[in-house]
């Protein structure tokens, strides 16, 4: 845990707000945003709010129908006559949060935002209400916020026109500073472009034949020809991993910091003010690709497939690509059956499904449906949301894969941190606490099934416990410890 950080009741630790934020901007907004809750707590509400907020509002009259306000509130363990009450607190919360952050009423014509903003009303509800509501929680939840609503937030446009500090990471536009630090590996690969490779490879990606290298990542993602995939192009780099050869650009050193990209085999940039998706390939990838050797050419193929997928489907909200990565970076790992290692978002989701009544992988199965289907992406949110609390979908659309936190410093949402060394098992400790108060006998299930676990599968429990990337009863550990000695 980080020097001067705050622990919430619910076992979530932010960041004091003058550790992470700008002092003029959130700080006063987190008054004002007080302020205006202990008046709402006292009866003034004299603003005329019209339509704002209306389609949001109708989504919450939604929700309280298909009993998630009663399934999801569990905290404060609402009788089900209470679910309407608990829906205007929500509605408030989501006027004020409109209000403060200026937020653009189109954001909510898609399902994926009105959950999203569920979550984040919720949580607000819930700080606002406690006996000492906690400034730190506002400004995370804020940030959330911002991040959500990106380049629909009124907020978010007059501080970027302003030339606040950081504001170019919520605004995106040509001139900001998340955008051109982002930009700068796609014109860096291009100053290094292979033609001839990178034209050999575009035609090799253009074939829909059985024999296409990504036949079986499009029929996982339901494109059966040209016409049914999104525009993409392709950059193979000049580049060498090992030996320096003249001309040529040591691919770790790509991004601009030695060593940064050391462990990527490829990227993949979804411009967000183009819209536009450029597949990066380093030259050894695709000397592989193409080679005799069959162990690189698995590897490589498998590399690219999640690649590709990325520039197909997407599980991220906002413009900024930081809300929602775990379950993105699953959902594709699911579709390519490889590419980065991505460890921990398979055991979160893995977990979670040992929690439900029904056996087998019920969470990803819900996330396999988003390979396909639009619609399913809000689905998958909603499905969350029921079975794990909102408090739970809002920390899984903050929380980074550890790939990202420990490779390129990316952490969550800015102002929360839930552990420098064990964000998977202390994440997963909370989804299992959220869990437990909707469905008390979670634990007893899940323990009863890893009791099930032969000694092989335990021995590997055991070590991702060990490591951080799972979490593990106390009075089941030697339980399991005890059959992974007999592998």
């Amino acid at each position: 845990m980080s020097e001067g950080s705050v622990v919430a009741e619910d076992g979530l630790t932010v960041q004091p707000v003058e550790s992470s934020l700008k002092p003029e901007i959130i700080p006063a907004q987190v008054v004002e945003a007080s302020q205006a809750s202990q008046a709402e707590k006292n009866g003034d509400d004299s603003r005329e709010d019209g339509e704002k907020g209306k389609t949001f509002s109708d989504y919450v009259d939604k929700r309280i129908g298909d009993g998630v306000i009663e399934a999801s509130n569990f905290g404060r363990e609402l009788p089900p006559e209470r679910a309407g009450e608990y829906g205007l607190e929500i509605k408030k919360a989501s006027l004020q949060l409109i209000d403060k952050l200026g937020i653009e009423d189109s954001l909510f014509n898609d399902d994926r935002y009105n959950e999203a903003f569920l979550t984040l009303c919720d949580s607000w509800v819930a700080n606002e209400n406690s006996q000492e509501p906690s400034d730190q929680e506002r400004a995370f939840l804020l940030q959330f916020g911002r991040l959500l609503s990106g380049n629909k937030s009124s907020f978010n446009r007059e501080a970027f026109q302003r030339g606040e500090e950081d504001s170019g990471e919520y605004f995106i536009e040509a001139s900001s500073s998340k955008y051109k630090r982002d930009k700068a590996y796609v014109d860096r690969a291009r100053e290094y472009d292979h033609p001839q490779k990178t034209a050999d490879f575009e035609a090799r990606v253009g074939d829909f034949g059985g024999d296409s290298v990504f036949a079986d990542v499009r029929q996982s993602l339901g494109i059966a020809s040209p016409d049914q995939e999104k525009p993409f192009s392709v950059i193979v780099v000049d580049s060498y991993s090992l030996s320096p050869k003249d001309g040529r650009i040591k691919w770790a050193d790509l991004a601009g910091e030695p060593g940064m990209m050391q462990d990527v085999g490829a990227f993949v940039y979804n411009d967000p003010v183009t819209h536009e998706s450029t597949m990066v390939i380093p030259q050894e990838v695709y000397d592989e690709i193409i080679g005799d050797d069959e162990g690189y050419k698995k590897t490589s193929i498998g590399t690219i497939k999640h690649e590709y997928a990325h520039t197909q489907r997407s599980m991220l909200l906002g413009e900024t690509d930081v809300l929602g990565n775990i379950f993105d970076e699953r959902m594709v790992m699911q579709a390519s059956k490889g590419g980065a290692p991505h460890v921990d978002t398979s055991i979160i989701l893995k977990t979670m499904s040992k929690l439900l009544p029904n056996d087998g992988l019920e969470v990803e199965a819900q996330l396999r449906k988003c390979l396909t289907s639009e619609s399913a992406r809000a689905d998958f949110l909603k499905f969350v949301s029921d079975r794990f609390g909102l408090r739970s979908t809002l920390l899984l659309l903050s929380i980074q894969p550890d790939l990202y936190r420990e490779k390129y410093g990316i952490s969550a949402v800015p102002g929360v941190d839930l552990g420098s060394d064990h964000r998977s098992s202390d994440l997963l400790k909370l989804v299992i606490a959220e869990r437990l108060k909707i469905d008390p006998d979670a634990m007893e299930r899940y323990k009863k099934r890893l009791s099930k676990l032969d000694a092989q599968e335990a021995e590997m429990e055991i070590f991702l416990h060990r490591y951080g990337k799972t979490y593990l009863p106390d009075e089941l550990e030697s339980v399991i410890e005890g059959r992974a000695k007999a592998a």
